[in-house]
C-alpha cells in the first residue's frame, strides 16, 4: 500500500469522530460536507486518485439507483442531455456538460449497447425525422476507438452512410451518433464530422 493510502486509512481510523478542523500535520482527510468534497490537512500532494475514483464510482451507483439514467448497460449509466430548442452544442461545450454531472462523453461498447442507445434516442425525436448527438468515440483511419484507446468495431449498417470512410482529413476524429425515425435509413449511425460541427446535445457516460 502506498504511503499516502496508509496515512489516509490511519487518519480515518484514528480521527473518525473528530471534527475536520482537528486533523494533525501530515494527514489529509477528505469527506463530503453538505454535498461537497472537503479536504483538510496536508493535502498539497494530491495523490489520492484512487480515493477520488472510488467516490465517483459510488456516486455513479447512486445516480443509477435514483433512476436518473436513460440507459443502463453493464452497470454503466448513460444519459442524454438535450440542447434547448433551436440550439446546438459544440464539442467542447458538450464535453463540459458531461463533466459537469460527473461523467464524460459516452463510449458505445458494442452492437447491443448501440441498439439500446439508438432506441432511447429515437423516442426523443419528437417531430424531427433525424438528429445527432456527440459521443466519446474517436475516429482514426476508418476505425473507432473507446476512450480507453481500445478499438471497437461495428457492422457497416451502424456507420453513417453505410461506410467506414468518414473523410480523409485526419483532424476529423470526433464522433456523432445519427438517429433516424427510419431504422433502415442510410442517414443513421456513427459519423466523424468536421471539428467545427455541433450537435443536439451530448450522450454522457456516468
Amino acid at each position: 500500500m502506498k504511503n499516502w493510502a496508509k496515512i489516509f486509512v490511519l487518519a480515518l481510523s484514528v480521527f473518525r469522530n473528530f471534527a475536520l478542523d482537528k486533523v494533525p500535520d501530515g494527514v489529509c482527510v477528505r469527506k463530503f460536507v453538505n454535498g461537497k468534497l472537503v479536504s483538510v490537512g496536508s493535502c498539497e500532494e494530491n495523490n489520492g486518485g484512487d480515493i477520488i475514483y472510488g467516490i465517483k464510482k459510488k456516486l455513479r451507483g447512486q445516480v443509477a439507483e435514483m433512476g436518473n439514467c436513460d440507459v443502463m448497460y453493464k452497470l454503466n449509466c448513460f444519459k442524454y442531455i438535450p440542447a434547448p430548442s433551436y440550439a446546438y452544442f459544440k464539442y467542447d461545450a458538450a464535453k463540459g456538460l458531461c463533466e459537469g454531472i460527473g461523467g464524460r462523453l459516452a463510449n458505445i461498447y458494442d452492437v447491443i449497447h448501440y441498439k439500446l442507445i439508438e432506441s432511447y434516442l429515437r423516442s426523443k425525436l419528437g417531430q424531427q425525422s433525424l438528429f445527432y448527438v456527440w459521443t466519446g468515440l474517436t475516429y482514426r483511419n476508418n476505425k473507432l476507438f473507446l476512450t480507453t484507446g481500445e478499438e471497437v468495431t461495428f457492422p457497416i449498417e451502424y456507420w453513417y452512410g453505410k461506410t467506414t470512410n468518414q473523410g480523409s482529413d485526419p483532424t476529423w476524429t470526433r464522433t456523432h451518433l445519427y438517429v433516424s425515425k427510419d431504422p433502415n435509413s442510410g442517414l443513421r449511425g456513427i459519423n466523424a464530422p468536421p471539428p467545427t460541427s455541433d450537435a443536439a446535445g451530448p450522450l454522457c457516460e456516468l
